[in-house]
């Protein structure tokens, strides 16, 4: 289980790895660049001037949009990166996902929703004396690793609420916890500290132009966590979508038979090989030697025919909760043989 999540997450990064690049290139570009031109603007006199009130309104609305144009950017990069992991390299374009799109506002909005629904708990819980603000972190964390997979699906434009995130996870508790929590943090930890020091002492000897690559490594980190998620988000999905087609292929096959005065009803339930376009075409072939030629409903899920001689007679077929249901009124129902066939 945790050794597939992690094949599957360093496939994902550096099998593809050029691909991968080459649609984040733009994104990491902005990054670094807004990164270099913030750290001008926040700066030791910058941050003692605001704290006393003695700021300039057009270096403080800068500041803000840089920020807000770091957050959609990082934005941008993850979900890049998740739309890769999951659903592959054609999912995005050659330049990435767009910085200021529908898809990222809604990435933004859930953030911002996160933060609110991790506040509360943290809060109240901070208020316990000497141990509170640890227990806090702890549960925010726990919450956080239980919630966190509506962004790979809203990436795939899968709109998932925290709801059904926080229930598809309630059997794998310790798999989110360790494999988005705790692994990455070890991850992050260990090559963080081996490369802080390259870089430091590449800043220290040669230049201090090579502080650069401390945002080149944070961006890294990001996308290696980023790429965990997703690879639980597909581990989850496969085993919930095996359970169902598991527990679908055990069920035995049933046809259920009713009528009432005028009408008679057949329910269809678990047959594999039958689709709505297959009972509809021999449907149709079957009653039309009865003259039922007259289609007066054409939907996705429903379809009703009728004889133009009698007025009171039609047949119906609807497909709705996983079952066909045909009524026919005034009129017997053909025996169809795809039924036979399964």
């Amino acid at each position: 289980m945790y050794e597939k999540i992690l094949v599957s997450t360093f496939d994902s990064i550096f099998k593809n790895f050029d691909k991968l690049f080459q649609k984040l290139l733009i994104p990491i570009f902005l990054l670094v660049l807004i990164e270099y031109f913030y750290t001008n603007f926040i700066n030791d006199n910058a941050i003692s001037n605001i704290k006393n009130g003695n700021f300039d309104l057009n270096q403080l609305a800068i500041i803000f949009l840089l920020l807000f144009l770091l957050m959609m950017i990082n934005i941008s990069i993850a979900i890049t990166t998740h739309r890769v992991s999951i659903l592959g390299n054609n999912s995005v374009s050659n330049f990435g996902s767009a910085i200021l799109g529908k898809r990222e506002f809604k990435f933004l909005f859930k953030s911002i929703q996160l933060c609110f629904i991790l506040a509360i708990p943290t809060f109240l819980l901070s208020f316990i004396p000497t141990v509170g603000i640890y227990i806090a972190i702890g549960v925010a964390v726990i919450i956080s690793s239980r919630l966190s997979l509506v962004f790979p699906a809203l990436a795939c434009d899968n709109n998932m609420s925290f709801k059904e995130s926080w229930n598809i996870t309630k059997r794998y508790k310790l798999l989110t916890f360790i494999m988005i929590v705790v692994f990455p943090a070890i991850f992050s930890f260990s090559v963080a500290f081996v490369y802080n020091l390259a870089i430091g002492f590449l800043v220290k000897v040669v230049s201090e132009y090579f502080s650069i690559l401390y945002s080149f490594l944070n961006i890294f980190i990001m996308i290696f966590t980023i790429s965990v998620i997703s690879s639980v988000y597909k581990y989850i999905y496969n085993m919930l979508f095996t359970e169902i087609k598991k527990e679908h292929n055990e069920k035995p096959n049933e046809v259920i038979e009713s009528s009432d005065k005028n009408f008679q009803k057949i329910e269809i339930k678990n047959f594999k090989n039958i689709s709505f376009e297959s009972l509809k075409k021999e449907l149709y072939s079957q009653c039309k030697k009865f003259n039922f030629c007259e289609i007066v409903f054409d939907r996705t899920n429903v379809w009703i025919i009728k004889n133009p001689e009698e007025e009171e007679s039609y047949l119906s077929l609807r497909y709705d909760n996983n079952i066909y249901t045909i009524v026919a009124k005034n009129c017997t129902i053909p025996r169809l043989d795809i039924l036979k066939k399964n």
